[in-house]
């Protein structure tokens, strides 16, 4: 069933946001009486290593814009678990991520190859890399952010 406006957990109201990005229909929970976030898979850490080829940065950033404009402090992370300071990391994880975006831009502008920026900003193997065969990769972070450029260039 589609969700509501709001849900009722035993205690709280929570108001769900829509927040693409990781998936098309992910969405968060705020409890504004508490000043309570729940940021699903949104979150996750401060730094983006690595990101299914089904998600979106650009589309993260601005889902991550929409929730730094609600009134919150604690968050809570399906992977981080508790995050005391919750709109804090979220406003790092944009900063980083707005970095990266300019970093992946520049690089792209200087005739660098998706596979060359890729190498160049993450050099790092991870692990998740090969045992999700590709699913989870550097390279995803790229390719997305570069696809968003190629969306608005053809929208002009």
């Amino acid at each position: 069933m589609p969700l509501g406006d709001t849900i009722q957990s035993r205690n709280r109201e929570w108001q769900v946001i829509y927040t693409p990005g990781h998936a098309d229909d992910h969405v968060s929970f705020l409890d504004e009486e508490n000043g309570t976030l729940f940021s699903g898979d949104l979150f996750v850490a401060t730094k983006t290593k690595v990101i299914m080829n089904s998600e979106s940065i650009p589309v993260i950033m601005d889902s991550i814009r929409t929730l730094l404009s609600y009134d919150f402090q604690a968050m809570f992370c399906c992977h981080a678990g508790y995050v005391e300071d919750g709109k804090k990391m979220l406003k790092q994880k944009l900063d980083n991520l707005e970095n990266l975006y300019g970093e992946v831009k520049s690089l792209h502008n200087e005739g660098f190859s998706i596979e060359e920026i890729k190498n160049q900003l993450f050099p790092k193997k991870y692990a998740v890399i090969g045992v999700s065969e590709g699913e989870w990769d550097s390279l995803h972070i790229v390719s997305s952010i570069l696809a968003n450029g190629e969306q608005k260039n053809n929208l002009v």
